[in-house]
């Protein structure tokens, strides 16, 4: 299987993680081509919103990866969900199903959960995964009690520091909520000091990388 991966922002471990995954989940022999547009993401985030150029020069990667012959793509930025729906419909015509990677961790968290807060540390993030999640909710005929939190000064933190600066920004609702959705990939590797710190249902980007693209 050839899969296309598209990325705006990445790192290595994100990247790492991502193609462990596919090959753990799709076999090892599994082919991997990597698509990425940083511009996507910093065009969007300056105007607060997908712009026209971001957004068609999101869908030339997928159609990209189309075009050269990939099975499935993975779409891995989640601010670009909006993006991506649309984009569906004629992905799926061309023979080559597409995939946000933030449906699978909304899902999740919609079946296991009454009361969630969808964490965020961009508000464009915030608001496409927020739109994925109600989508779900659809779906899946479960509606949830939502709170939506934009994380402040997390700016130039990793690791515990930053996991850290996540919590103190959720601190005061953790005792009305079930779990809490990370929403950006960016924040995913914060996913299991905040599980062993708080104890509750925390849902990433990384947690089922490769379900929906093996189904």
């Amino acid at each position: 299987m050839k899969v296309g991966v598209i990325y705006t922002a990445k790192t290595d471990a994100l990247e790492k993680r991502i193609n462990q995954s596919l090959c753990e989940k799709l076999g090892t022999k599994t082919e991997i081509v990597n698509y990425q547009d940083l511009t996507v993401l910093t065009e969007t985030a300056g105007a607060g919103h997908i712009t026209r150029g971001a957004g068609a020069r999101y869908a030339a990667l997928c159609l990209k990866a189309a075009q050269e012959g990939a099975d499935v793509v993975l779409s891995t930025c989640c601010v670009m969900g909006d993006a991506v729906q649309p984009l569906k419909p004629a992905m799926s015509f061309l023979g080559t199903p597409l995939v946000s990677i933030d449906e699978a961790f909304c899902r999740q968290a919609i079946k296991e959960c009454d009361k969630v807060i969808l964490l965020a540390t961009a508000g464009v993030a915030a608001f496409s995964v927020g739109h994925t999640f109600e989508g779900e909710e659809r779906l899946l005929n479960k509606f949830v009690n939502r709170k939506t939190i934009i994380a402040k000064n997390t700016s130039g933190l990793s690791g515990d520091a930053f996991a850290e600066k996540l919590l103190e920004n959720i601190k005061n609702d953790l005792d009305d909520i079930d779990g809490i959705i990370l929403s950006q990939p960016s924040m995913a590797f914060a996913g299991d000091y905040i599980r062993k710190k708080t104890g509750k249902k925390v849902y990433t980007a990384i947690d089922d990388i490769a379900g929906d693209l093996k189904k």
